[in-house]
């Protein structure tokens, strides 16, 4: 939906919705919402003097709408120039447009409309005066451009590597073009990225903010477009113009700094392997030049040269993609490319630089990923693994990442995006480890992940590289960390090691407790005899080692129970003691299966995380247990609202909540103190289908939460589908393990073992199955196992007094 505002943006005149939205009166037709970032003509530069802004030299930004408006809709007389349209993109922000042309088709009895976005409406209509800056940077040249726009800088990043302040003398500004002209060219000579947006409350536009940056966007998405299943349409296009294999790089203030000593003599960078593949092996190596004149070393520049060939030594591309409406991205954000059914097939990562965005006809949204920054090639291998599914040892995969560079490729994962907002003091960092397209991040010991940040000089940061040497996969760092460079990620394979960071294994596993359901009732205090959904232990307190199991009581509304429930589901926890053994229980009057929860001890007593449900909605709450004793949700502290389905998890050692959205298959964590202040900011979030899960082949039993890893299992009473247990980082995102239970003392006497708990402490395993011996057997036993797992122990790094320069392994 759009809000149509008034010329003034103090006052909303309409909405506008497609047809088949909430209102038919200001209903509109073949609205496009256009984004860009890039032009899509970076394909056509044949120029060989290679851009120190490292492509920069393509960015231009534009945003418009287009609309058409049918004669009977009440939006028809409203839509003239001047009135703007304030909507929702699929970066999240409130983007604001103003109508500029508007255009009557007699025939089609259509007003077609087109909307600029206002920041750029209003930079068409300024002429900054004439001004010479000296020493300027960027910064100084953004808010001078911008000062006279009505908006206001609200998050500034000005730290790109491309950054070259210290290199311009001077800044011209000729008092005669406009300043949207004059923007477009900045954002190419400083190489950054602008977002305008506007805040809107009760009714009014109060205020207009524009973000500068180096990366719009996500750069961590994980996302994946791919052929024929959320991709209808790719279309490529390719030149090889602008092909370097061989670079020459100067630099000094005079451009006359070559690589020569650090470079065994030669001036230029040779890409044999480029070469081979792109100019058939010609001893003509296809060259190009380039400088930086804020690099006065030969070390710095060669560094520098090889990272600056990596962008030019293939062809490049632009992929046009129609997408299919369930997918999402945002203007600027990281994607990878997956095209098995062209040849050659196609497997690449790149970002978003155009968007166009649709209400009326969602089959119409597309986005351009291209080559505006260089496209990040996946080797063939990759495509491999997409169709075989590979299984290659990691001792295997070790070998290739040490006989081949360009097997392991490691990936910097920014979960809180790329662009600094004024109220944020730090970010985090995370390293993902594929081995030809395999994740191996899970046998990555903590020193495998060698951090460091780099100048523009490409000089190291010593300290930084000393201080987060053991810090393994996750970083979190402030601005200032990062001021003295780029930060960068390579990896020591003597410290991926053949062992999992978590392995399951059956063999030392003992069954606690198994608590027998008769067909008619047991001796609880509802007298139900309903499968235990979940079952943990309580490890302190007054009741300490003996456990807490939920089924449910009332399962659907019309089911008739001997206690007095309000609400239409309501679910039973009972106390066991350390045998067993019933003691009590208590019911909670508004909640459903009772398949997830956690337990707190707070004052030596339990308290139960469970999801509870109000007959309308879903929430997160704490209930204190309270033996034989009927508890309502319309009494209890609730948190995390959600329509659609949830259940939980705790993690008491630290202290977080895990959250399932049931079907989106997504599992979440978030800190209990934040939760319960308020908060629904989930602090990891990964979704199961990413890691071979089926949500419509599989039955989702329970998960658990501990640290930074999440458990799930699956499983159907029926016994149809294979009885599964999985395991995933939830900060990398990246599977441990999947492991099918053999079950073998169960088997051996029952042809139904259906798992329902899975808990984990950091040390056991508790995994939890109702157990019938024939499918036709109405008299169930509910199983409770313990299986150890424990982390692996990694290796560290140490420095010696004597030598900072060398590492020494613990």
């Amino acid at each position: 939906m759009y809000y149509v505002f008034n010329n003034a943006l103090d006052k909303i005149i309409s909405t506008a919705t497609p047809v088949g939205g909430h209102s038919q009166s200001d209903w509109f037709v073949n609205d496009e919402i256009h984004t860009e970032i890039a032009s899509e003509d970076s394909t056509s530069d044949d120029d060989t003097s290679v851009s120190e802004i490292l492509n920069g030299n393509t960015k231009e930004w534009n945003s418009y709408v287009t609309m058409d408006v049918p004669r009977p809709s009440s939006l028809y007389p409203i839509m003239e120039t001047g009135v703007h349209l304030v909507h929702q993109n699929a970066d999240g922000y409130l983007h604001c447009y103003r109508v500029s042309e508007v255009e009557v088709d007699r025939s089609t009895g259509l007003k077609s409309i087109t909307a600029y976005d206002l920041l750029l409406w209003n930079l068409k209509h300024l002429v900054p005066d004439s001004k010479t800056m000296v020493n300027p940077t960027s910064q100084d040249v953004m808010e001078y451009l911008l000062g006279d726009s009505d908006f206001v800088i609200n998050s500034d990043e000005y730290t790109g590597e491309s950054e070259d302040d210290s290199g311009r003398a001077s800044y011209e500004i000729n008092g005669t073009s406009t300043a949207n002209s004059l923007l477009q060219t900045a954002l190419q000579d400083f190489d950054l990225e602008i977002r305008s947006y506007v805040e809107v409350s009760q009714g009014k536009v109060i205020n207009k903010y524009v973000d500068i940056v180096s990366d719009l966007g996500d750069q961590s998405t994980g996302k994946r477009v791919e052929y024929r299943f959320n991709a209808e349409n790719i279309q490529r296009e390719t030149i090889d113009t602008s092909l370097i294999t061989a670079l020459k790089p100067l630099g000094g203030s005079d451009g006359t700094t070559t690589i020569a000593d650090a470079n065994s003599g030669s001036e230029w960078i040779f890409d044999a392997t480029a070469n081979d593949e792109y100019n058939a092996g010609n001893a003509n190596y296809l060259e190009g030049v380039t400088s930086n004149t804020n690099i006065n070393t030969a070390a710095g520049l060669l560094t520098w040269g090889k990272k600056v060939l990596a962008y030019y030594n293939h062809p490049r591309s632009n992929y046009t993609v129609t997408i299919s409406p369930d997918f999402s991205a945002a203007i600027g954000d990281s994607v990878r490319v997956i095209d098995l059914e062209d040849d050659p097939q196609q497997a690449l990562s790149s970002r978003v630089i155009q968007q166009v965005e649709s209400e009326a006809t969602p089959s119409s949204n597309s986005v351009v990923l291209g080559e505006f920054t260089t496209l990040a090639l996946i080797t063939p291998s990759l495509i491999n693994s997409l169709e075989n599914k590979l299984n290659t040892s990691i001792s295997d995969l070790i070998q290739d990442a040490l006989s081949d560079n360009t097997a392991l490729v490691a990936t910097i994962l920014q979960p809180d995006g790329a662009d600094w907002s004024s109220s944020e003091s730090t970010k985090r960092f995370i390293g993902h480890v594929e081995i030809y397209g395999t994740d191996v991040t899970s046998y990555c010991e903590a020193p495998a992940f060698v951090w460091n940040v780099y100048s523009s000089s490409g000089s190291a940061d010593t300290d930084f590289y000393t201080t987060h040497r053991n810090d393994g996969y996750l970083l979190e760092l402030s601005k200032d960390e990062l001021s003295s460079g780029s930060l960068t990620l390579s990896i020591n394979t003597d410290y991926i090691s053949e062992t999992n960071v978590l392995g399951m294994n059956e063999d030392n596993g003992s069954n606690l407790l198994q608590y027998s359901l008769s067909d008619g009732s047991d001796d609880s205090y509802t007298g139900s005899a309903k499968a235990f959904q979940y079952v943990q232990p309580i490890t302190s307190g007054t009741y300490k080692s003996y456990y807490i199991a939920s089924r449910a009581y009332k399962d659907s509304p019309s089911t008739t129970v001997s206690l007095s429930v309000t609400h239409d589901y309501a679910v039973e926890f009972l106390l066991l003691d350390s045998n067993g053994t019933y003691q009590s229980s208590m019911v909670l009057d508004g909640s459903r299966h009772g398949a997830n929860f956690g337990i707190q001890v707070v004052d030596d007593l339990p308290y139960i995380w469970t999801q509870v449900y109000d007959d309308s909605n879903y929430y997160i709450s704490r209930v204190k247990y309270q033996a034989n004793t009927i508890v309502a949700v319309d009494k209890l502290t609730t948190y995390y609202k959600s329509e659609r389905h949830i259940t939980c998890n705790y993690d008491a050692t630290n202290n977080m909540v895990g959250i399932r959205l049931t079907y989106l298959g997504q599992l979440s964590v978030i800190d209990a103190d934040e939760l319960m202040n308020g908060s629904t900011d989930l602090k990891y979030s990964i979704l199961v289908t990413d890691f071979g899960y089926s949500l419509t082949d599989q039955t989702f039993q329970s998960f658990t939460v501990y640290g930074d890893y999440v458990l799930w299992n699956s499983g159907k009473v029926d016994m149809s589908d294979k009885r599964m247990l999985y395991c995933a980082n939830l900060v990398t995102n990246s599977l441990v393990f999947s492991y099918e239970w053999g079950l073998a003392d169960i088997a051996a006497s029952n042809d139904v073992y259906e798992p329902e708990t899975t808990y984990y402490d950091g040390t056991n395993l508790y995994a939890g199955f109702n157990v019938k011996s024939s499918t036709t057997s109405t008299d169930k036993v509910e199983y409770l196992q313990q299986y150890p797992l424990t982390f692996r122990t990694d290796s560290s790094v140490s420095f010696s007094d004597d030598d900072d320069s060398e590492d020494e392994t613990e």
